[in-house]
């Protein structure tokens, strides 16, 4: 009977998590920091290698000294030429710097998470395909995105808080979602049209038009010509003023 499958957790290469700390929207930095070794005496004749293992140990595992979960790390420098053994301790002490590749997501910061599960009041995401997420449906600006996602599902999201325990980093999100500008500009050209009709209302209009006789002032017909209407309309639901017709 084959033995069961050991879970192995999500590693970076040192590669991809310098790539991703240029990427935009990823929270990856690097940090050049101090950091405390107590060496096995066991690595006394191989120190350079005793440094790895304890870095390794600490890759993938929030640490609240560096606000962050350290993914990788490049190169170190041994800052003392020898250590200190506290009391009857074997375990020899000393410092090292070291350049660190962080996962260190702030809020306020955006990141784009996958879709893994999906509750009915929140949804469960992975970033970068091993960091937790949950946004609850509450912090979803009108809820049409919550509705539309399915697993698999990628979507950006900003984070608004992050809690640690025991080493396992977790992120809340919420998403703002844009809000429907149809509507919006739809009722804006109403108002655009209501108020170029009003200022064209409020200015007099002058028109001119052939009649084929007109009278003088004596009653007379005289040759045809041209009548100058001038025209006001005022812009009112109870009242209108009347045209006058003036002729030269």
């Amino acid at each position: 009977m084959a033995s069961p499958r050991k879970h192995v957790p999500y590693e970076f290469s040192l590669k991809e998590a310098k790539r991703k700390c240029s990427e935009k929207n990823s929270c990856f930095v690097m940090e050049k920091t101090t950091e405390h070794i107590v060496l096995h005496p066991r690595y006394l004749g191989c120190v350079k290698k005793g440094v790895h293992e304890h870095m390794k140990c600490k890759l993938m595992r929030h640490s609240d000294i560096l606000n962050g979960v350290p993914v990788n790390y490049e190169g170190f420098e041994i800052e003392q030429r020898a250590g200190s053994i506290l009391e009857e301790s074997p375990y020899i002490h000393f410092d090292v710097k070291v350049n660190v590749i962080l996962f260190k997501p702030t809020i306020g910061s955006t990141l784009v998470g996958t879709v893994n599960k999906l509750g009915i009041d929140h949804v469960g995401c992975l970033v970068h395909n091993c960091f937790n997420a949950s946004i609850a449906k509450s912090n979803f600006t009108n809820g049409l995105l919550f509705d539309s996602l399915d697993i698999g599902s990628e979507f950006t999201f900003k984070v608004i808080g992050t809690e640690a325990v025991n080493g396992v980093l977790a992120i809340i999100g919420e998403v703002k979602e844009p809000k429907d500008n149809k509507r919006k500009r739809k009722h804006k050209d109403i108002e655009t049209v209501e108020k170029q009709s009003n200022d064209e209302g409020d200015q007099p209009r002058e028109v001119t038009k052939l009649y084929p006789k007109r009278l003088n002032q004596n009653g007379l017909n005289i040759p045809d010509g041209n009548i100058k209407v001038k025209k006001r309309e005022k812009v009112d639901k109870h009242s209108r003023e009347k045209d006058r017709m003036e002729i030269y």
